[in-house]
């Protein structure tokens, strides 16, 4: 429609007693797929994809002193997984896992654990997810990235 394509769809529809949502462009980072995580480390005995749930794969990860926050993403329904999982557990340790969807309100599980916070489940399709958690008073938040 000639409208959406010189950006005038608002105005079009607000003429004609209608209200659009704004046009929400994708992110700057597209999810690419599968990303090599970061080992957990042999103390830990637990996995994302087993904390997480079947279905959810590993899309990212990142590292942070003692832990790494690991992205796992479903495709068939648009399900995205945050969990903080120590690499050497060794008694409980404050730590959090984060997920937002662009435009929406953030989830997190903070709390003292000895293996892993989170899951933290959001589901997200064709939006774009910032996602984050943190460890022992280190934490880490990514841009708005993943649109699928």
């Amino acid at each position: 429609m000639a409208q959406e394509r010189y950006g005038l769809r608002e105005e079009w529809a607000a003429r004609r007693g209608r209200a659009t949502a704004p046009s929400a462009a994708p992110c700057p980072v597209p999810r690419l797929g599968y990303t090599t995580p970061v080992a957990t480390g042999s103390g830990n005995p637990y996995t994302p994809a087993g904390v997480c749930g079947s279905g959810l794969g590993v899309v990212d990860s990142h590292a942070l002193p003692g832990a790494v926050v690991y992205l796992l993403f479903n495709g068939a329904t648009g399900q995205n997984c945050v969990t903080t999982m120590a690499t050497h557990p060794a008694g409980q340790v404050a730590m959090d896992a984060t997920p937002a969807a662009q435009g929406g309100t953030p989830a997190s599980n903070p709390g003292s654990f000895t293996y892993y916070a989170g899951p933290v489940t959001l589901a997200a399709p064709k939006v774009c997810v910032r996602w984050g958690g943190s460890y022992a008073g280190a934490s880490w938040t990514s841009d708005w990235s993943h649109y699928d």
